[in-house]
């Protein structure tokens, strides 16, 4: 993977930040404001890093790919995982944001369930990303095509992320 080589930093905290759904629906388990800390942490992983990414991947890279591959809608999965992101997002910001005080043991089963499931979701969807699509891009694209590619990807997740 020569020319996708330059995203492993990026990659590589966005699975920090997934990580981190992980370990704040442990500290959810035994609630106070540690765990509360933690969630808004991950909310905010989720709303200005994790969201802005996919949206960014599923306006830019996945039609490069959808080309590459001379497969209109080879993406569609992958599309459909980002809503399933979206609304487990929603789901735990709902949640943390009706919270009043120490989470009662029925709000911490629904945050566990809704930050393992999305951690889950993350994880595997960044696997199948490495795995399919950027064996694709390397393929079909030269370094500087692809370094231009990754430019813009960036740069529309940055842009997502002030909206």
């Amino acid at each position: 993977m020569v020319t996708t080589r330059s995203l492993g930093d990026e990659r590589q905290g966005l699975a920090t930040g997934i990580d981190m759904l992980r370990a704040a629906a442990e500290a959810v388990e035994h609630g106070g404001w540690q765990a509360l800390t933690q969630l808004d942490e991950c909310v905010d992983f989720l709303l200005y890093r994790l969201i802005p990414h996919l949206r960014a991947h599923g306006e830019v890279l996945y039609p490069q790919v959808e080309r590459a591959m001379g497969a209109p809608g080879a993406t569609a999965a992958m599309s459909r995982d980002h809503e399933e992101i979206i609304r487990l997002t929603r789901e735990i910001v709902t949640l943390r944001d009706t919270l009043a005080g120490t989470p009662t043991r029925q709000e911490r089963r629904a945050l566990q369930r809704a930050l393992y499931g999305l951690h889950a979701i993350a994880h595997l969807h960044l696997a199948k990303q490495e795995e399919l699509y950027l064996p694709v891009i390397d393929s079909a694209m030269t370094k500087e095509e692809a370094e231009r590619l990754f430019t813009r990807l960036r740069e529309e997740a940055d842009r997502f992320a002030r909206e």
